[in-house]
């Protein structure tokens, strides 16, 4: 998908590092759907949800790491987690960016020194 498509779409951006936390009651047939995206020459990124309740601490749900393509594209995943083990009880849906490594292109850019400022 081409980064101008992606724009028009409307998100929650969270450049790494990034933490989002959402406290809510899932209604009947609750999941949570996203599209997991990296930027074009960007670094990789580690991408987490974790869950916690009353009766359960934070658990992990999905770890999935994106890696940066060459390029006018993106590149994306679409996930989904069911909710429905939480039904009716308040959770807390926790979101986690991490960036992984630099791009290999990012390393040939020059480095700007306080003589260059």
């Amino acid at each position: 998908m081409e980064i101008l498509k992606q724009q028009k779409w409307g998100a929650l951006f969270a450049p790494p590092p990034s933490t989002w936390r959402f406290y809510f009651i899932p209604p009947d047939v609750a999941r949570f759907k996203t599209t997991l995206y990296v930027p074009p020459y960007g670094p990789s990124i580690q991408f987490q949800v974790f869950i916690a309740s009353d009766e359960q601490g934070e658990k992990l749900v999905l770890n999935e790491t994106l890696h940066a393509k060459n390029g006018k594209l993106a590149n994306s995943k679409s996930v989904m987690i069911d909710l429905k083990e939480h039904l009716g009880k308040p959770i807390r849906l926790t979101l986690k960016a991490k960036k992984i490594g630099n791009h290999p292109l990012s390393e040939r850019r020059p480095k700007l020194t306080e003589k260059a400022l």
